[in-house]
């Protein structure tokens, strides 16, 4: 699937669904999270996970993710860009809970 069927098919994701996700995520229920908000936070990830493994890697030192403890050896290219979209997701959240003042 490219990304514009991922685009499409984010698109007709309900909240449950959404939310659903967000869980799956490990990320604590946020009662203010649109529909919106969800759908935009999981075409960012798709973007992350769809990236080549150096341009991940560039995303993440841009974003202050350290790339250094999710290293893996030879061959672990798709393990290392879950890792690597689960910190930037997570550093993504930090701002956001950052911005609205939470501790």
């Amino acid at each position: 699937e490219g990304l514009a069927e991922q685009y499409g098919q984010i698109a007709q994701m309900n909240m449950a669904v959404l939310k659903d996700w967000y869980a799956d995520a490990g990320l604590p229920e946020e009662q203010d999270l649109k529909q919106q908000d969800l759908s935009d936070l999981l075409k960012l990830v798709t973007v992350w996970q769809a990236l080549p493994l150096a341009e991940l890697h560039r995303e993440c030192a841009q974003r202050g993710v350290p790339i250094g403890a999710s290293a893996g050896g030879p061959g672990d290219g798709e393990v290392q860009r879950q890792q690597l979209a689960k910190q930037l997701l997570l550093q993504e959240r930090m701002a956001a809970w950052d911005a609205r003042g939470f501790q």
